[in-house]
């Protein structure tokens, strides 16, 4: 077998979700000598994590054709694994020669009607190798779902419950125990500043509520207003971005997530692997999450307070729902079939397989 190169492309300079995931598909195959992968995406603080985690990195000013394909020149990838329809689009202008794997880890609102973007991406398809989405939901809501319908294929996040538990079970310091934690970008598609509105309306039935909010964005400033707004600040942490947000996690009860749109929702998978139900909005791939036994798919803003309500007043309650938890877990556990996938997907893609 002759080595694999590939090239993961993002277009956000931050970590999150989909950078998540890329970075989870170069270490898998760290230990591969017949696979070298390589990271690429705008310059910023994404560097910080791809040097601690030893992942060769090319950054770039801006992700435009142009820069991506001096990129491409410089690494001679055989395979683009891009990480969004962005960066999709874009590398399909960067280069004709190398094949494309679109992965797409969102299901924003443009793609479920017809504008610029969703035309712009439904066209790029054609140059497209594979088309991965993370839940079904992305493909069946795409305003030109025929067109991807043969290319594409639901590969849910990887998850890899052994390493989330030893995170958690690290021996960092960690202060501080949560009746509620808040995991995600502090970002439009989360809803950040809903769920700050309806820690305002619990705290009017459980006084004393403790609440952290793990991670950053760029509605940072209007949540640390809306926080003081309400009163909040004895009640509320945000914490930013943390690299390790499982020790956290582990010292909370509940997480709760409000947003607007989702592609798989790994953070929900996370938090269940720690014990905790989680509540959270019917979107994206979050239905095939949670169900009845670990959380609680809240349509309105008084299934949530009933519920947080339920949870921690009840302890009987609260530990039910945290076994069950513990339990759907363990069926979500995928990640050597993720790993197998990547590697016949590559393999299949540079005519090995």
């Amino acid at each position: 077998m002759a080595k694999i190169r590939v090239l993961h492309v993002l277009q956000s300079s931050q970590f999150s979700g989909a950078e998540n995931v890329a970075c989870k598909i170069i270490e898998m195959f760290k230990e591969n000598k017949n696979i070298e992968m390589a990271y690429c995406s705008r310059e910023g603080s994404i560097s910080n994590i791809l040097n601690k985690k030893n992942i060769l990195y090319f950054p770039m000013k801006k992700l435009t054709f142009i820069e991506l394909n001096k990129v491409i020149r410089n690494f001679k990838p055989d395979i683009i694994h891009a990480h969004d329809a962005n960066a999709s689009v874009i590398s399909t202008f960067a280069t004709r020669k190398v094949p494309i794997v679109s992965h797409l880890h969102s299901n924003p609102p443009w793609m479920k009607r017809i504008n610029i973007k969703s035309l712009m991406y439904a066209t790029s398809t054609f140059f497209f190798s594979n088309i991965l989405t993370v839940s079904s939901a992305i493909s069946n809501e795409f305003f030109f779902k025929d067109i991807i319908d043969k290319k594409s294929k639901v590969i849910n996040n990887p998850v890899d419950l052994k390493h989330i538990i030893s995170s958690a079970n690290s021996t960092e310091k960690q202060n501080g125990i949560y009746d509620i934690a808040y995991l995600g970008r502090l970002a439009q598609p989360k809803n950040p500043l809903k769920f700050i509105k309806l820690i305002r309306d619990i705290k009017l039935v459980v006084p004393e509520i403790s609440v952290v909010m793990i991670g950053d964005g760029v509605l940072r400033e209007e949540c640390e207003d809306l926080i003081k707004e309400f009163s909040l600040t004895t009640n509320i942490k945000l914490e930013g971005f943390i690299e390790n947000p499982y020790k956290i996690l582990s010292n909370s009860k509940i997480l709760c997530m409000t947003s607007k749109w989702e592609g798989y929702g790994l953070a929900a998978i996370e938090a269940l692997a720690l014990g905790l139900p989680v509540l959270c909005p019917n979107v994206g791939g979050l239905p095939n999450i949670v169900n009845e036994s670990c959380g609680k798919i809240c349509n309105n803003d008084i299934d949530y307070i009933k519920e947080i309500e339920k949870l921690l007043v009840n302890n009987d309650y609260l530990l039910e729902k945290s076994n069950g938890a513990l339990i759907r877990s363990r069926f979500l556990d995928n990640y050597d079939y993720y790993k197998e996938s990547m590697l016949r997907m590559y393999c299949e893609m540079v005519g090995e397989g």
